[in-house]
């Protein structure tokens, strides 16, 4: 089971660092691997999130996400649109899950929620990407 240690970067490609309890190991997830779990639309929305060009909701569209994670709807499949197959079938998996965890968290808790779906038992190249997603939508 991985656990997150370090999250950097704002605004500029960001850096996650996970460590594996079991087997002694640390890896850095980087923006390269965060872009091969994503769709090519998911691959142009993560390019246009760098430039750090978004409009403040003030957590409105937070709970937008929050409820299409748990009964589906419009918001859900923003997310999964912008996600590669697998980890959409896997955000489907665990999004009431994750919807649960998002109710808690504010715009920078990207780390948190990569370090709660780690613990779902997600495997670690597919953690960050889906936790950015879920953050670019509902932030």
């Amino acid at each position: 089971m991985a656990t997150v240690l370090a999250l950097a970067g704002t605004g500029a490609p960001a850096t996650i660092i996970l460590a594996d309890s079991t087997e002694n190991n640390t890896s850095i997830l980087t923006d390269d691997e965060i872009k091969n779990g994503l769709s090519d639309v998911g691959k142009e929305k993560y390019a246009e999130s760098l430039n750090g060009t978004q409009i403040q909701t003030r957590g409105v569209k937070q709970k937008a996400v929050v409820y299409a994670l748990k009964y589906g709807g419009k918001y859900l499949s923003d997310i999964v649109e912008i996600l590669s197959k697998e980890n959409a079938k896997i955000l489907k998996e665990h999004s009431y899950e994750i919807a649960g965890k998002l109710e808690k968290l504010d715009k920078y808790g990207e780390g948190q929620l990569a370090s709660f779906i780690m613990k779902l038992g997600v495997k670690s190249t597919a953690v960050r990407t889906i936790a950015w997603a879920v953050m670019f939508v509902a932030f």
